[in-house]
């Protein structure tokens, strides 16, 4: 019997479960604030009414940090010199009407929380929901990428927002 259940648990381990960290309100305790979702390579994070899902690319994470800076949101891609590692892909959808703003704020928090210096690649607009006629959704998508530091990087002069 105790072998069947090692072998399960070493199947569900292999398989990769999810696993799922909520946080709370500091005010109200029953409120939740971010609802964190784990799985394998990715992750799907719910916050303010916009949901978003990040794919890791990047193998070895234990050197991302998490940080309070501003993160830089690039249309394009970083000119020649600059030295990153991509991390993952990240796509962040509100689930109601609203603005894009929302969902730029949304991918700068998630760039921080993950531990990036910038999102780069990022195309973001409104998206027609299920039912066209009813609303549109602002959503967003990009690539994570790690800054190496060693140049000196200016995200205004690149013609990026600082979120």
């Amino acid at each position: 019997m105790s072998k069947k259940i090692v072998a399960l648990s070493m199947l569900v381990t292999a398989v990769g479960c999810a696993t799922t960290q909520v946080e709370t309100s500091p005010d109200d305790p029953s409120r939740v604030t971010k609802r964190i979702s784990s799985k394998a390579n990715s992750e799907d994070v719910v916050s303010r009414g916009i949901k978003t899902q990040v794919r890791f690319t990047m193998e070895n994470r234990s050197g991302l940090k998490s940080h309070s800076a501003p993160v830089c949101l690039l249309a394009g891609s970083l000119p020649e010199g600059i030295k990153y590692q991509e991390v993952g892909r990240i796509n962040a959808v509100k689930r109601s009407y609203g603005s894009v703003d929302d969902v730029l704020l949304a991918l700068a928090d998630e760039g921080r929380r993950i531990g990036v210096e910038a999102i780069v690649g990022l195309q973001s607009g409104q998206r027609r929901g299920a039912m066209p006629w009813r609303f549109s959704a602002p959503s967003g998508a990009g690539m994570l990428v790690k800054l190496d530091g060693s140049q000196p990087f200016d995200c205004e002069k690149l013609e990026g927002q600082l979120r």
